[in-house]
């Protein structure tokens, strides 16, 4: 590896000495862990999930048993996102990093690369073991050359969060992580899990319930981010408005989009909370037609119930616009 070359790497390798300790960065107030162990034995251990949707999965996990932090905070979404001094120094605090993976943490590679052969932290991917069950990232609704959605680099759709029988997936291979990583507490972290998967089957139910009336089955949304939801609960998505979650999308998407739903009466346009709503806005007044929220979970509150609410409400839109 030749840091020389990038930049970008340069940088990280700095930042990550000096959260391990290795070198100083004065005022920024940076200072090897050791130097700020509180000596608490009592605390709960400590986790770091890579992303908020990692962060969803590992509070199912773990529940109260430790302390779960997200990189990039609930407001900053993980797309793009670069890891801060402050952020790898608590990479390096935690005894547990759990990322969705599927290329959704973009930092993760580079901060492999600079572990090394150490151990630790345990990193657990939530995605781990998932192969059928995924949904290529490639040209799924008729884009024109080079609109392909930002994550068919990586080859797969990383959005296996909204799916309740996939995230029951990734709770269990947090267990496992916990398990391995915190022996000690083996059987209070199984006991959680088992009760986090026992919530996720009962949101599932709630959701086919909440989507059992839903007659109209194309569905517009922002950007693709509920392939797996919409495998699961037999919904398509027709159309996206934003192909590439770091780029606006041009006119030609625009009107090829409204085009497309002229043709197969498409009613409603759904937006997300993480993107600004002004091209779907503006979409929906020109054709005349409604606009409504779904959640894709990729931001939110640091609270165990919210992904439950946020899944269900989107449910219970869906149901209200698709009737």
């Amino acid at each position: 590896m030749n840091c020389s070359k990038d930049p970008w790497l340069r940088r990280f390798v700095w930042i990550w000495l000096a959260a391990i300790g290795q070198v100083s960065f004065g005022a920024t107030g940076i200072l090897p862990v050791q130097a700020q162990a509180s000596g608490d034995t009592n605390r709960p251990p400590l986790i770091v999930a890579g992303s908020y949707p990692a962060y969803c999965l590992a509070v199912k996990a773990a529940g109260p048993l430790a302390r779960i932090e997200v990189v990039g905070g609930t407001e900053t979404g993980p797309h793009g996102h670069q890891l801060t001094p402050s952020e790898l120094r608590k990479l390096e605090e935690a005894r547990l990093v759990v990322l969705l993976g599927l290329g959704l943490e973009g930092w993760a590679e580079k901060y492999r690369a600079m572990r090394g052969s150490r151990t630790s932290p345990v990193i657990v991917e939530c995605a781990a073991g998932l192969s059928a069950e995924l949904i290529t990232g490639d040209d799924r609704h008729g884009h024109a050359p080079g609109e392909g959605h930002e994550h068919a680099s990586a080859g797969f759709n990383p959005h296996i969060w909204l799916d309740p029988v996939l995230a029951r997936h990734a709770v269990r291979n947090i267990e496992r992580a916990l398990v391995q990583t915190f022996p000690e507490q083996a059987d209070a972290f199984r006991k959680q899990a088992r009760a986090g998967e026992a919530e996720l089957e009962t949101l599932h139910q709630q959701i086919e319930s909440a989507l059992k009336e839903v007659r109209i089955r194309k569905v517009v949304t922002y950007h693709d981010a509920f392939p797996y939801f919409f495998k699961r609960f037999q919904l398509q998505s027709a159309d996206v408005v934003q192909p590439q979650a770091d780029a606006s999308p041009t006119p030609r998407t625009l009107a090829r989009l409204a085009k497309r739903m002229r043709e197969e009466k498409i009613r409603v346009v759904f937006t997300e909370p993480q993107f600004n709503p002004a091209h779907a806005q503006r979409l929906a007044r020109d054709l005349g037609v409604e606009t409504a929220s779904l959640d894709t979970l990729e931001t939110g509150e640091l609270d165990p119930r919210h992904y439950d609410r946020a899944m269900l409400l989107n449910a219970r839109t869906l149901a209200r616009f698709l009737r």
